[in-house]
């Protein structure tokens, strides 16, 4: 049988499946069926090029087709490499304690030993998200009630909410430790002035990305360039959009009906500036890509911050 589907607020119609779930009897009735559905058969065949069937009191009329539909990008990471290649790896600590320290303000071996942990709790919180997302694909995962302690009840999350948003708060950890190694960049960079000003040059990835950040050795490092590696597979920029997404966008809620079918997945809707009209991205990454793109991401970071202290040695400044 035919369903036929109708945007459920403008009622203009979307599309047709052929379904064999479905009870005529229940569905001329509208019993049975998807809301912003019907059986009842659109008069495409009459239809002008500029005009479109709308269904309006349980019957199809023909209207001039000057609706607006949003557009939407999907975005899909790709780490670069096969995802069988994901392993969980145990971060050096001695790699987060190479930093001056901010004089009077901050011991950097305490930011260090916070990157240091954030890498191990980002770890733990990817391995619980692939196992509440089998318990999801089992059907598993109602909400109940406990006792905590005499008198006083808890309830459990969905798991599919706990499931979405344990990885919201992986990508802002991810974003959190990004953020610091740039300023910790800046650091190595420009300590001397920052002894004189206390100000540092850049705080953050958007820094970084900003179409007016200017061409300077931290920009270098973070991103890569002809002396530094590359950012190849653009994880700064796409992970920075699915950041802002999590943050800003009343349209991300709706990915929360959206679950990869055989593996996690990041997914999210971006509205840049709260205008709805211009390309809305659709966040789609495999979670172990996105897991393995930010693993590479550090690594090159460090890397590249250690080809700096190493030219700088040589040149004898």
């Amino acid at each position: 049988m035919q369903l036929h589907h109708f945007e459920k607020y403008y009622k203009f119609y979307l599309g047709s499946e052929e379904r064999t779930d479905i009870v005529e009897d229940d569905a001329k009735k509208g019993l049975g069926i998807p809301a912003g559905s019907t059986i009842a058969t659109p008069p495409l065949e009459q239809c002008e090029d500029d005009e479109i069937p709308v269904f309006e009191d349980g019957s199809w009329k023909i209207v001039k087709n000057d609706f607006w539909r949003p557009v939407v990008e999907e975005i899909n990471y790709d780490a670069g490499r096969e995802m069988s290649t994901f392993q969980f790896l145990e971060p050096n600590m001695s790699d987060f304690m190479k930093f001056p320290s901010m004089p009077q303000l901050c011991n950097i071996s305490l930011v260090g030993t916070r990157i240091h942990q954030s890498l191990i709790i980002i770890n733990k919180k990817f391995a619980q998200c692939v196992e509440m997302h089998k318990i999801i694909l089992q059907g598993g995962g109602n909400n109940a009630i406990y006792l905590t302690q005499k008198g006083t009840m808890t309830f459990n999350p969905l798991t599919l909410y706990e499931f979405k948003i344990e990885l919201e708060s992986i990508v802002f950890i991810m974003r959190r430790v990004l953020d610091s190694l740039v300023q910790l960049t800046d650091l190595v960079v420009n300590f001397p002035d920052f002894e004189k000003t206390k100000t540092s040059g850049d705080e953050s990835i958007d820094s970084i990305l900003s179409p007016k950040a200017k061409d300077t050795p931290v920009k270098a490092i973070i991103l890569g360039n002809d002396t530094y590696e590359k950012d190849q597979s653009k994880f700064l920029e796409i992970s920075n959009n699915l950041f802002n997404c999590y943050k800003h966008s009343l349209m991300h809620d709706e990915s929360f009906n959206l679950i990869g079918a055989n593996v996690p997945t990041f997914v999210g809707f971006l509205v840049k500036y709260a205008n709805h009209k211009k390309v809305i991205q659709h966040h789609n990454h495999n979670a172990y890509h996105l897991m393995m793109g930010f693993q590479d991401c550090v690594a090159r970071i460090l890397r590249n911050q250690e080809l700096y202290r190493n030219n700088k040695q040589n040149n004898g400044t």
